[in-house]
């Protein structure tokens, strides 16, 4: 079963959940039908029976509801919740997870005006899970112009609870820290304390020792949020202009991050910083000192090269005698 497939059917289940629900309120109202139609004609009420129909369109459709929920909810923890949130927060495979959630809200969408109502609630599922999941891939505007103008389905509760979140999310990408501490203080304390906000505001005020603080004593639930833990640390020592502590923690999401996009931009700037160009500036700059000390020495050496005196040339027959040797007279005898 292809992903567009699993999606249709958890669709289709919520269709047939509806219609048993439906068949749960029809069951009283026949039974309620038939007392009335046996009064009518025959003019005399069988209490023990009367009882017991009454009886039955109280729990029929009770027992039936129950067992929908029941299966509904199977659905929803089972199919929903563990297998998407395994794929996101286990594995951090966070382009498969949106893709997935934007099937799911186009596939809702198209059904249009027959949509029933536990398909609406799986709909609201999914763009509640699309809008966190841009934010999570560090794309809050883009989770934002989804909110405002893509969400369908009303101000529901769900879409209330995250408006802080994503206007949040859109604030920081856009380094407003006002409209980010505003939206923050009306967020709820379980978003407030989600890994991608708990230091955002440090990170906007450029204080990146009290984000640093707030960072690494934190112990995340899942492989997903420690890999956003590592690479908002990462982001802070460079914010220091600690490179070299940063590199640890870039490394880390480097590796474990799968298709996160902080996987993507840490792999990006360890490739800059690893670069052969990256490293020949460094030795570059490493080098500069001593070239500066070869530039200071280069007048002493010609200051000293112009006070020696010359050498006198050696001579094709051979050196030349000194002063102090006596050369012979034409005088003497051979």
């Amino acid at each position: 079963m292809d992903d567009k497939q699993y999606i249709e059917t958890l669709y289709k289940q919520m269709k047939k959940d509806s219609r048993t629900r439906t068949l749960s309120v029809l069951i009283p109202v026949i039974i309620l039908m038939a007392i009335v139609y046996s009064l009518y004609f025959t003019g005399v009420i069988n209490l023990t029976v009367t009882f017991i129909l009454l009886l039955a369109a109280l729990i029929i459709p009770f027992i039936i509801r129950r067992v929908t929920v029941m299966r509904t909810q199977n659905y929803y923890w089972n199919k929903i919740f563990a297998d998407f949130n395994s794929l996101m927060a286990d594995k951090c495979d966070t382009a498969r997870f949106e893709e997935l959630m934007k099937m799911g809200c186009e596939y809702g969408w198209n059904l249009g005006s027959k949509i029933d109502k536990l398909q609406k609630n799986l709909l609201e599922w999914f763009q509640m899970s699309y809008a966190i999941i841009l934010i999570i891939n560090m794309r809050g505007r883009e989770a934002g112009d989804f909110y405002d103008n893509q969400w369908r389905g009303g101000a529901t509760r769900s879409k209330k609870a995250i408006g802080p979140m994503v206007r949040m999310a859109r604030y920081y990408d856009e380094w407003d820290l006002k409209n980010y501490k505003a939206e923050k203080a009306k967020a709820l304390s379980g978003t407030r304390d989600l890994v991608f906000n708990c230091a955002g505001e440090e990170i906007l005020q450029g204080d990146y020792d009290s984000a640093l603080e707030i960072l690494e004593k934190r112990n995340e639930v899942n492989n997903l949020y420690e890999n956003i833990r590592q690479y908002l640390i990462g982001l802070c020592y460079i914010g220091k202009g600690d490179e070299n502590s940063a590199e640890k923690y870039m490394r880390y999401v480097s590796e474990h991050g799968n298709t996160m996009a902080q996987k993507v931009q840490a792999d990006s700037w360890l490739e800059e910083r690893l670069s052969p160009q990256s490293a020949q500036e460094g030795s570059t700059e490493e080098t500069e000192p001593a070239q500066e000390e070869k530039a200071d020495a280069e007048p002493e050496q010609a200051a000293e090269a112009e006070e020696k005196p010359e050498q006198a040339p050696e001579d094709d027959a051979g050196p030349a005698q000194s002063d102090g040797e006596d050369a012979p007279s034409e005088d003497t005898p051979e």
